[in-house]
């Protein structure tokens, strides 16, 4: 909402106080926290102002650690002809689509793929946040999201995927 907010021309934006490391992410809009609407309307008619939050420095950590769940593309061993497929989507903002029998290692090389992809960049962190910040699953002590959101459907979405093949032939 806030970047809406800033989009539509507005420079002063009130937020519940727990929400102003979020809504500080963006540029061009004072935020001010509120703790109550008491406080609210007393900053209203100047009584006691609150002042406007101030962003902490966003620090870009470029050697940080994978998240949870990600597997270092670097340990998987062989598969040259599809980790070198996986290097060119990556390179590329391509999608990809892995079939085959199980156990042949679909599920280790998507868990890699995150790794290898680029850092993102500050608007595209800013609207992966607004996704998630939307899902409300923001963490409070990380407002921006640093890394690309990732999803690794079940294996049982294949019969739905077949089903929805069968339908459209």
């Amino acid at each position: 909402m806030i970047y809406t907010a800033q989009q539509e021309g507005y420079q002063t934006a009130y937020v519940p106080a727990v929400d102003a490391p979020e809504a500080g992410l963006v540029e061009g809009i004072q935020i001010i926290p509120v703790e109550t609407i008491g406080q609210l309307v007393e900053h209203l008619y100047n009584l006691k102002p609150i002042p406007p939050y101030v962003p902490e420095p966003i620090e870009t950590d470029h050697n940080a650690a994978l998240p949870d769940g990600i597997t270092d593309f670097a340990d998987i061993k062989g598969q040259q002809h599809i980790k070198r497929a996986l290097e060119v989507a990556a390179a590329g903002n391509h999608h990809v689509l892995m079939q085959g029998p199980p156990g042949s290692g679909k599920t280790l090389l998507a868990r890699a793929l995150p790794g290898i992809l680029p850092r993102l960049s500050m608007d595209e962190a800013l609207e992966v946040t607004r996704v998630y910040s939307v899902a409300d699953v923001i963490q409070s002590h990380q407002p921006l999201m640093r890394v690309r959101a990732f999803r690794s459907p079940h294996h049982t979405i294949s019969l739905v995927c077949s089903q929805i093949r069968a339908f459209l032939n």
